[in-house]
């Protein structure tokens, strides 16, 4: 099964998490001047962060694993990066350079035994650059290609 997105090592798939949508945020500031007997004057100061928001849900024991948005918290606190990489234009997209910002996790339905039958999350990240010349632990080029063309990391995975 092809990947909707790979953040670092984390495959988004319907075996681990599945995404619900993807959605981008640009801002930039604008500086207000004071201008006698007029509407203030406006400047272009510069580009701000922009953000990633990855939303997806999880149903454990069917589709997808309950601890992942614990694995992904656990590589945020590192404070180190993730290459992102998307396909959900049909066309493999390299993005760059993430830090993970925020991860969000509501679980619902619970079950007799209190064990929750639905997780909703979101993880929100902000752009590094498109280069890092740290260590990461991401996937190699060569296992991103076999992911896309065989499907081969997947199986190591599980």
């Amino acid at each position: 099964m092809i990947p909707l997105a790979i953040l670092g090592k984390h495959l988004f798939i319907v075996e681990t998490a599945s995404l619900t949508s993807i959605s981008r945020d640009f801002s930039y500031s604008i500086a207000s001047h004071a201008r006698t007997g007029r509407t203030p004057g406006k400047q272009f100061v510069g580009v701000n962060d922009i953000t990633v928001d990855l939303p997806g849900i999880i149903y454990p024991g069917k589709f997808g694993l309950s601890n992942f948005i614990d694995s992904i918290n656990s590589e945020a606190v590192k404070g180190i990066p993730k290459l992102l990489i998307t396909n959900h234009k049909g066309v493999g997209r390299v993005w760059g350079y993430w830090f993970i910002q925020q991860c969000k996790e509501t679980a619902t339905e619970f079950d007799t035994f209190n064990a929750c039958r639905k997780i909703e999350f979101s993880i929100r990240l902000t752009f590094y650059g498109q280069k890092y010349s740290g260590n990461t632990e991401d996937f190699s080029l060569s296992e991103i290609l076999s992911i896309y063309t065989e499907g081969s990391v997947i199986g190591d995975l599980f």
